[in-house]
Protein backbone atom coordinates (compact mmCIF):
# COMPACT_ATOMS: atom_id res chain seq x y z
CA UNK A 1 0.00 0.00 0.00
CA UNK A 2 1.28 3.09 -1.01
CA UNK A 3 1.88 6.50 1.13
CA UNK A 4 -0.81 8.43 -0.60
CA UNK A 5 -3.38 5.79 0.43
CA UNK A 6 -2.30 6.00 3.87
CA UNK A 7 -2.25 9.53 3.72
CA UNK A 8 -6.17 9.26 2.11
CA UNK A 9 -7.39 6.50 5.29
CA UNK A 10 -6.16 9.12 7.75
CA UNK A 11 -6.62 12.15 6.41
CA UNK A 12 -2.58 13.75 6.57
CA UNK A 13 -0.37 13.77 4.30
CA UNK A 14 1.87 13.18 7.34
CA UNK A 15 3.01 9.50 6.95
CA UNK A 16 6.09 7.74 8.05
CA UNK A 17 5.87 3.96 6.94
CA UNK A 18 8.82 1.64 8.47
CA UNK A 19 9.15 -1.71 8.80
CA UNK A 20 11.05 -2.98 11.94
CA UNK A 21 11.80 -7.05 12.24
CA UNK A 22 11.92 -9.02 14.90
CA UNK A 23 15.45 -8.39 16.51
CA UNK A 24 13.98 -5.08 17.03
CA UNK A 25 12.77 -6.21 20.23
CA UNK A 26 16.17 -6.59 21.65
CA UNK A 27 17.82 -3.39 19.66
CA UNK A 28 19.72 -5.87 17.30
CA UNK A 29 16.64 -4.87 14.53
CA UNK A 30 16.96 -2.82 10.99
CA UNK A 31 14.18 -1.02 10.11
CA UNK A 32 14.00 0.30 6.28
CA UNK A 33 11.86 3.51 6.68
CA UNK A 34 10.70 6.20 4.33
CA UNK A 35 8.70 9.59 4.56
CA UNK A 36 5.56 10.57 2.21
CA UNK A 37 6.53 13.45 -0.81
CA UNK A 38 3.29 14.77 -0.25
CA UNK A 39 4.82 16.35 2.71
CA UNK A 40 7.96 18.38 4.14
CA UNK A 41 9.12 16.83 7.18
CA UNK A 42 10.60 19.83 8.97
CA UNK A 43 14.51 18.17 10.68
CA UNK A 44 13.58 18.03 13.68
CA UNK A 45 10.61 15.44 12.71
CA UNK A 46 12.99 13.86 10.50
CA UNK A 47 15.08 13.66 13.26
CA UNK A 48 12.72 11.95 15.87
CA UNK A 49 11.94 9.62 13.26
CA UNK A 50 15.87 8.52 13.34
CA UNK A 51 16.13 8.51 17.12
CA UNK A 52 12.61 6.68 17.47
CA UNK A 53 13.51 3.87 15.17
CA UNK A 54 17.06 3.60 15.60
CA UNK A 55 16.04 2.42 19.76
CA UNK A 56 15.51 -0.85 17.74
CA UNK A 57 18.93 -1.34 16.26
CA UNK A 58 19.76 0.53 13.20
CA UNK A 59 17.29 2.67 10.90
CA UNK A 60 18.25 3.54 7.39
CA UNK A 61 16.20 5.76 5.43
CA UNK A 62 15.25 5.37 1.85
CA UNK A 63 14.03 8.31 -0.56
CA UNK A 64 12.10 5.69 -2.56
CA UNK A 65 8.86 4.05 -0.53
CA UNK A 66 9.13 1.15 -2.95
CA UNK A 67 13.28 0.79 -3.14
CA UNK A 68 14.83 -2.47 -1.82
CA UNK A 69 18.11 -2.36 0.79
CA UNK A 70 20.52 -4.80 0.90
CA UNK A 71 22.44 -5.19 3.88
CA UNK A 72 25.65 -7.28 3.74
CA UNK A 73 27.17 -8.18 7.20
Amino acid sequence: MPHADFAQGLGTPKIIRSMPNTPAMIERGVTVWSESKDYDFSSDEQQLCEILLGSFGTQIKVEDEKVRCWLRT
